[in-house]
């Protein structure tokens, strides 16, 4: 927890709960998250809480600036009118936009050129609701690689699907092997050591993947035994 924002979203997600921080996975620490913002705004205006309309909003966000290359911004008239959007879909105040900023899922800033935008306060949250998306597409088949591989390429992205696919059984290395040697995606890799709950790393697929590319890096290998020590004192830890 070396960000002190994600350690709020997990603080945030398990109030009151008691949970070994061994055995979370990023998915679980957003969802818990997620859902109890939610909870906090259904209550706040009157709505039923299986209607996650926090999530809905930070999804809908989340696409349309990553699908215009803009990753995590879109300028404020765009984003207060999604949030309008799903604000009338659900028949609930529009000033739930406020609620969002106030809580610390969107915060709103002006660029140098006096434009006003807004973001997802904590960028992992938004790369995490990308690559979720982008997992079906990718299990599925559903677009080119080419297509796909232009889409997730981005660290944080990289890194949330190193730990959500082998949940799937698959590897994103083994998925789109022109990343697999891409310093990006051993980063990506190594980062997910640290949250995967799968049993995935005794593949010897993933045992090739770590011997002949990760650990013949200097900086990546590095990495990676540095996270096999900090999970290493984890009882019944997968790995």
């Amino acid at each position: 927890f070396s960000n002190p924002l994600f350690l709020r979203l997990f603080c945030e997600g398990y109030d009151k709960r008691r949970q070994k921080a061994a055995l979370v996975s990023t998915e679980e620490i957003y969802r818990s998250y997620i859902d109890a913002v939610n909870s906090k705004m259904a209550e706040t205006f009157q709505y039923a809480e299986g209607i996650n309309i926090v999530y809905e909003v930070i999804e809908t966000f989340t696409l349309q600036s990553y699908g215009n290359h803009q990753r995590n911004r879109l300028d404020k008239d765009t984003a207060v009118g999604i949030v309008e959007t799903v604000a009338l879909k659900h028949h609930v105040s529009s000033r739930i936009y406020e609620f969002l900023i106030s809580e610390g899922i969107l915060a709103d800033g002006i660029d140098a050129g006096g434009e006003e935008y807004v973001f997802v306060t904590y960028e992992g949250l938004a790369d995490y609701i990308y690559a979720f998306y982008m997992r079906q597409k990718i299990v599925n088949r559903t677009e080119p690689d080419e297509e796909i591989v232009d889409k997730i390429n981005k660290p944080g992205v990289l890194e949330e699907l190193n730990c959500i696919l082998p949940e799937h059984g698959i590897e994103l290395f083994e998925r789109f092997p022109s990343l697999a040697k891409d310093g990006q995606m051993r980063n990506a890799f190594n980062a997910g050591i640290l949250w995967r709950t799968d049993q995935g790393l005794i593949k010897k697929e993933t045992k090739d993947y770590v011997e002949k590319v990760v650990v013949k890096n200097t900086d990546s290998c590095d990495v990676f035994y540095d996270n096999l020590i900090k999970i290493a004192i984890y009882q019944k830890h997968p790995y």
